[in-house]
C-alpha cells in the first residue's frame, strides 16, 4: 500500500502534465472534450485564449485521418503559414481542404494547390459558403467515403469584418448546409466575455458547446 501511495504521489495529475508537455496536455484535453461526440454533430468548441493555437493544431491532428476529411475556413492563419506549420510537424495536407478568407485581404503570400481556395475578402460570406457545398457535394460522389468534418476558425473573427447578424445568418446556412451533407461542424471561438452575447445566440443552433 505504501508504495502504491508513493507511486499516486509521483503520477499525481500536475506531475503528469509536466512529464507529458503543454502540447501533449492540450491533446488529451481535446480528446476527452469531442471523444464522446458521435459524428456526424454540431459543436461550438470555445477554447481558453492562451492556448487557441495548441487547441486548434490538436482538433486538426485528431481528426487527420483516412477516415476523415476536414474542411478548414481559416480567417485567422494564411494557407502559406498552414502550409509551414504541416511540413514542420511532418502531418499530411491530403485529407484537408482550406478556404482561406484571409491572405487576398491581408496581402500575404498568395499559394495555389489542388486542396485550397481563396476568397478576396472576410466579408465575402456566400463565396464561401458555395465553396463548401461544392466540396461537400464531391466527397458525397467520391469513390471513398469520409467524414466530413467542417472546422470554422473562427466566430469571433468572422464577427471583427461582419456585423452580428450577418455572422449568424452565415453561421445558420453553414450548420445547414453541414446537416443536409451529414457533415460534422466545429465552430471555434476563443471564450472572451465581449464575444459571450454572439457565442450564447450561436450555441442555439449547436448540438453541444464544449469548454477547452
Amino acid at each position: 500500500m505504501p508504495d502504491e501511495m508513493k507511486q499516486e504521489e509521483l503520477w499525481g495529475e500536475d506531475k503528469v502534465r509536466k512529464f507529458l508537455g503543454k502540447a501533449s496536455e492540450v491533446e488529451l484535453r481535446v480528446a476527452k472534450a469531442l471523444d464522446e461526440l458521435e459524428l456526424p454533430f454540431t459543436a461550438m468548441v470555445l477554447v481558453e485564449p492562451k492556448n487557441y493555437s495548441f487547441i486548434k493544431n490538436s482538433i486538426l491532428s485528431k481528426y487527420n485521418s483516412e477516415n476523415d476529411y476536414i474542411i478548414y475556413i481559416s480567417l485567422n492563419v494564411s494557407y502559406q503559414k498552414l502550409v509551414t506549420d504541416f511540413s514542420k510537424e511532418k502531418r499530411s495536407l491530403d485529407n484537408i481542404y482550406f478556404i482561406d478568407l484571409i491572405s487576398v485581404n491581408s496581402g500575404a503570400k498568395i499559394i495555389y494547390g489542388p486542396n485550397v481556395d481563396y476568397v478576396n475578402s472576410p466579408s465575402e460570406l456566400t463565396e464561401c459558403i458555395l465553396l463548401v457545398e461544392k466540396k461537400l457535394e464531391a466527397l458525397q460522389e467520391a469513390t471513398q467515403k469520409r467524414n466530413a468534418i467542417i472546422v470554422l476558425d473562427s466566430v469571433t473573427t468572422v464577427s471583427v469584418y461582419n456585423d452580428s447578424a450577418v455572422v449568424e445568418k452565415f453561421v445558420h446556412v453553414l450548420i445547414g448546409k453541414a446537416s443536409s451533407f451529414n457533415a460534422s461542424a466545429i465552430l471555434l471561438s476563443p471564450d472572451y466575455e465581449e464575444s459571450k452575447s454572439l457565442t450564447e445566440t450561436i450555441e442555439q443552433f449547436m448540438d453541444k458547446t464544449v469548454k477547452i
